[in-house]
């Protein structure tokens, strides 16, 4: 018999809108789904939509994949529905998305504490939350809720997943040193192949498109990718932003600041994309700017990678030494100029100087799959 594991998150298929998270359940489902029973619980719409989804039952198992996920309608009660599910079954292991989530987190901790739910073993993969970028934004409430949670040992019992060593040490540096972490990366499918499509877009000399994925954001940092194309002053410049715009009064912040480019420079906002547009939509571009201040993993870092296109980033991500491997450049935030003077030198390439960075990409992104090591760490994270 298969070993049953209850999964909580907030978001998943087929939404799309919450990015990296949803994929990496799902990949993860999909590769160890014929040696695990997953039984899913989320809620019935994506990530700021109003209405639940039309291709799924609301409020029953259905059949997602490799995985039974049961979606909570919103007019039901979550207290009632979360302990109901937690008593259903035996589950052998309860597998959290998320370290703050207060009804798909914190409201089956609070149940299995209070001993009103079967006791089974408890994973918890706090998805790059509890790095000190993402503790800096609502930092007083999140610190009261961590001492207040570490004094009442709500999570004193669980298991921990980072998907690197340098989460490990977040991980421990607020919970505490006598943790139980493994690492497991995540899961990412087999390239389909490892030479650039024909139909990928080759760069024009005197132009540069320049793609961004991501929730539009502080985190994200889009105002900062738009104070450097303010400073490119040459070529026809073209940058497509793709996310949801949730945070309304920051993304008219950055709206207002399209008053301060030149007028070589365009930028448009897209909205949010499907994850079935999300490889073919990125290999129109020549490069992807993505500012974001931190990233446990980045997952629109790795797609931009697997479609051929280099990236320009920080240096607070496990992407690190792109620049030697021809995939892109790591910059630092305190050094607006570094970017500026990327840009521009990639705004005078052509095709031909370009095709070797587009190959970099392709390739960093194949280097990662082929040795990310992922199935026998999940392997050992349930076990």
């Amino acid at each position: 018999m298969l070993k049953k594991i209850l999964v909580f998150c907030d978001y998943y298929l087929p939404g799309f809108k919450s990015g990296g998270p949803i994929q990496s359940l799902a990949n993860l489902i999909e590769l160890l789904g014929d040696e695990y029973d997953f039984r899913v619980v989320t809620t019935d719409r994506d990530e700021g939509d109003t209405e639940a989804y039309n291709s799924v039952e609301v409020g029953a198992w259905n059949t997602i994949g490799k995985a039974k996920v049961y979606y909570v309608a919103s007019e039901q009660n979550p207290i009632f529905v979360i302990s109901r599910l937690l008593n259903q079954e035996e589950y052998d292991l309860i597998y959290l998305n998320s370290f703050f989530s207060v009804g798909y987190t914190i409201l089956p901790l609070v149940l299995r504490w209070l001993r009103l739910s079967k006791k089974s073993q408890l994973v918890i993969a706090p998805r790059g939350e509890l790095s000190p970028l993402a503790l800096g934004i609502k930092s007083t409430k999140k610190s009261a809720f961590i001492a207040l949670v570490r004094s009442v040992g709500l999570y004193s019992d669980a298991v921990w997943q980072a998907t690197d060593e340098a989460e490990a040490a977040q991980i421990r540096r607020v919970m505490g040193n006598d943790l139980e972490v493994v690492v497991a990366g995540v899961v990412r499918p087999q390239l389909e192949s490892t030479e650039l499509p024909k139909w990928r877009v080759r760069k024009e000399i005197g132009k540069l498109n320049i793609g961004f994925l991501g929730r539009i954001s502080p985190i994200k940092q889009v105002d900062f990718a738009l104070k450097v194309l303010s400073q490119i002053w040459d070529g026809e410049v073209r940058y497509h932003i793709h996310g949801p715009e949730k945070e309304i009064a920051y993304v008219r912040r950055c709206k207002r600041m399209l008053e301060t480019l030149p007028n070589n420079v365009e930028v448009l906002f897209h909205g949010s994309l499907e994850n079935a547009k999300v490889h073919e939509t990125l290999s129109q571009y020549d490069l992807m700017f993505m500012p974001s201040k931190s990233e446990s993993f980045g997952h629109a870092i790795f797609e931009s990678l697997k479609a051929g296109c280099p990236v320009l980033i920080g240096e607070n991500t496990p992407w690190q030494g792109l620049e030697v491997k021809k995939a892109g450049w790591n910059r630092s935030f305190d050094e607006i100029d570094a970017f500026v003077k990327v840009l521009r030198s990639a705004v005078k390439m052509d095709a031909a100087k370009f095709e070797s960075w587009h190959q970099g990409a392709l390739n960093m992104a194949n280097e990662y799959v082929k040795t990310n090591g992922a199935q026998d760490a999940y392997h050992r994270l349930f076990k």
